[in-house]
């Protein structure tokens, strides 16, 4: 994305008010935002793979696991 300078943003003053152009978010600010999101849909992921290999197997499930790469026991 393209930046602009704006007003600087209070956590961030290192970067003088370097701003993202499309949204005028701080650039740092943004970049952690994200970072926090894709760790909580990874724990996510990982919360609902585990209960999926505790369910019991089905067709469907079976084959979500293995395409995800985890082995099931048949």
């Amino acid at each position: 994305m393209n930046s602009v300078y704006g007003s600087e943003c209070a956590k961030h003053p290192e970067l003088a008010g370097r701003r993202y152009a499309l949204n005028n978010n701080c650039i740092k600010c943004h970049n952690e935002r994200g970072r926090a999101l894709h760790a909580k849909r990874k724990l996510q992921l990982a919360e609902l793979i585990a209960a999926a290999l505790e369910a019991p197997s089905t067709p469907r499930l079976t084959a979500a696991l293995e395409a995800l790469g985890h082995v099931t026991s048949h």
